[in-house]
């Protein structure tokens, strides 16, 4: 049995568990969303599955302490929300949820919140050229161009569904928001973010059990508390980069020694009444595994914080989930401010994985 479909049905008297204990509010977007994920999203070669935001809790922020997304069409849209409501119907600022998933050429997009209107939506699509419209698993789609072909005259900066570059266009509108992809079978695959109707894989239900669960768990600490930002990744995005000088090497001194193998990790930020947190939750293959290493990340975690960063003298604190489930969390927790620490500290550890330096879980 593959380890990630193992560790998905170890899971499931957990998540029965954990899902009795929390208010329903609790990190809602976030878990609904990652539990209808795609398999199609995990790429082994780069690590990154999906980067999320909730533009709604954000969009009165400082441009600096805008998390974003993994997709400048969407950055546009949130910032100038304007242009993108006169294309599609959607006004990017009320989404609760943008999901950015996989790697190009096959990335994808899902948004979805109490605010978009599918009818607005598709009136859109209706009104502009080249759009074909169909239905299918209880979406309606509209279409435009060859499968992943670019074409200049559909170039639009104002267009956040592949506009920057003239992309072909897949977009699906369902009860459950809408997915844009590039080409027809990606769009199947992430047909079930938008409409239950879809078809789902054992290999969709694991990763979306896996990734909600993970969610749920650092929901947990806090119930009053929402997430605004999130990304996931599998093991391969912490391999540390070769350095490309001695001196580099240098300055880069040893791997850590490694924590063991893992499939997934997870950041969160999120903000309650008070306090406000970043959170590291890692899927490991049992239990054993994710005590062990529960220490060890909550004191990497603490070193990989710079002097510099330590705003309002965060707490780092680490819990093992207890029986089957081999999952860890680490908790980077620090007092509510308009200084917005824990979106800060959620780009600093997404770009040191970008950059292939995310020490605390960095294997050679």
């Amino acid at each position: 049995m593959h380890l990630r479909h193992r560790h998905a049905m170890l899971l499931l008297v957990f998540l029965a568990l954990l899902a009795g204990s929390l208010p329903a509010a609790a990190f809602e977007a976030l878990t609904s969303a990652l539990a209808r994920l795609p398999a199609s999203a995990v790429e082994k070669d780069t690590g990154l599955v999906f980067d999320y935001l909730s533009p709604r809790q954000v969009r009165y922020w400082r441009l600096q302490d805008n998390p974003g997304t993994g997709d400048d069409g969407a950055n546009n849209a949130i910032v100038d929300p304007g242009g993108a409501m006169r294309l599609t119907g959607i006004n990017f600022q009320a989404l609760d949820t943008i999901l950015v998933f996989g790697t190009p050429p096959a990335r994808g997009m899902f948004v979805a919140g109490p605010e978009l209107d599918g009818e607005t939506v598709a009136a859109a699509f209706r009104a502009r050229e080249g759009f074909e419209e169909s239905t299918e698993a209880g979406a309606t789609i509209f279409a435009r161009g060859e499968d992943f072909r670019m074409n200049p005259a559909d170039r639009d900066r104002n267009d956040p569904f592949g506009g920057l570059l003239g992309t072909a266009q897949r977009i699906a509108i369902g009860p459950h928001g809408v997915v844009f992809m590039r080409a027809w079978a990606p769009l199947r695959d992430a047909l079930p973010l938008a409409s239950d109707i879809a078809a789902r894989s054992e290999a969709d239900v694991a990763l979306g059990r896996t990734f909600s669960t993970m969610a749920a768990l650092a929901a947990a600490r806090d119930p009053n508390a929402e997430a605004f930002a999130a990304c996931g990744f599998s093991m391969a995005a912490f391999r540390l980069r070769e350095p490309r000088s001695e001196e580099e090497a240098a300055g880069q001194g040893a791997a850590p020694a490694g924590i063991g193998s893992f499939d997934y990790a997870l950041f969160v930020a999120a903000e309650g009444p008070v306090e406000e947190a970043a959170y590291l939750v890692v899927a490991f293959p049992d239990h054993a595994s994710a005590e062990a290493a529960g220490p060890i990340l909550r004191d990497r975690l603490r070193d990989f914080i710079p002097a510099d960063q330590r705003v309002d003298a965060p707490v780092v604190q680490a819990v093992t989930v207890m029986g089957a489930a081999g999952l860890v969390t680490a908790a980077v927790i620090y007092t509510k401010s308009d200084a917005h620490p824990a979106a800060r500290q959620l780009m600093n550890w997404r770009q040191a994985v970008y950059r292939r330096g995310f020490t605390p879980l960095a294997f050679e």
